[in-house]
Parts: structure tokens; sequence; C-alpha cells
């Protein structure tokens, strides 16, 4: 009687191991490890920049296609708060190839892009820095989404901008 009550009770102890670690796993790592799967390459299909009034009517709708791509590494970086992790975002233009290596954190909501190092993008922020809300993530397809508010250089009314960044698996 007593090897059936151990076994039970190391079945138990089992169940009760699996559903802690389960409940315990970190789902920053689970969204990352989507990310930088494989070869962890993504192409940036496309980047939609849509710019509002203060009255919500659309000033500036611009889009842009083939961005370029960006790489997902599984390495960490050295930030002990945060679990950021490191990217590469690659791009061409009319002076060539450019690399720019830069953070990310990914909990499958919400995903931050540090600034890149700009290292040749034309412009001064990158247009792919910020904090975006994860409208899609699926193993081939990601659909992020970001808005913000605040003046614009190039619309001197606006007071808001939607971005929609579309990025496909390699």
């Amino acid at each position: 009687m007593t090897l059936k009550t151990d076994r039970m009770k190391n079945r138990l102890l089992l169940t009760i191991f699996i559903t802690v670690t389960l409940l315990a796993c970190n789902k920053e790592k689970f969204h990352s490890h989507r990310l930088y799967a494989g070869e962890g390459r993504w192409k940036i299909e496309s980047l939609e920049i849509q710019v509002f009034d203060s009255t919500g009517t659309l000033v500036k709708d611009s889009s842009v296609n083939d961005l370029g791509e960006i790489v997902f590494f599984k390495g960490e970086s050295l930030d002990a708060l945060f679990e950021y992790r490191l990217a590469t975002w690659l791009y061409k233009d009319t002076a060539g190839t450019h690399t720019n290596t830069f953070q990310y954190l990914f909990d499958g909501e919400r995903i931050h892009l540090d600034q890149p190092s700009n290292s040749g993008y034309k412009g001064d922020i990158s247009p792919i820095a910020g904090l975006y809300t994860s409208e899609v993530d699926k193993k081939r397809k990601q659909v992020w989404v970001q808005t913000s508010i605040g003046n614009f250089p190039d619309t001197k009314t606006s007071l808001g901008s939607k971005t929609i960044m579309t990025l496909k698996k390699e």
C-alpha cells in the first residue's frame, strides 16, 4: 500500500512542479524567442505613417515599402533591470547598405525598439524606433502599431501620429 501512496505523492509533486515551472515562465523570453528563432531575420514589409491634426483629420499619409530587414539575436544586452535583447537593422539607400544595432524588449503585447545608432540613416531619428503595441504576433508575421502625440516638423498643425510596421519572417 505504501508503494502506491508513494507513487501518487511523486506524481502529485511532479504535477505541482510542472505547473509552477510553467507559470513562472518569462513571457519576454517566450515572445522574444519567436523573433530570434531560426535565423532571426524579419523583412520590414511596410511602414505606414499617418499624421493627424487637432481635429483628428488626416494631414499626411505616407508608406514606405521594403525598408530593409531586422535581425533579432538571442543574446541579451547588459541591461540587468529589463530583459532587453540585441537586434540589427539592415537597410539600403543610395549611399549603400547600412547596419544599425539596437536593443529591443518584447512581451507579446508591447515591443520597445531603442533608437538605433544612426550610422548613415538620412533623418534625425530612426523611423523604426519607439514603443509599439503588437496587433499580430504570429510565427511568420508581426504587425506593430505606435501612436504618439506631438508636433511634427513637416506639418505645423499636426497633433499626433500613428505608425504601422508590418514584418514577415524571411
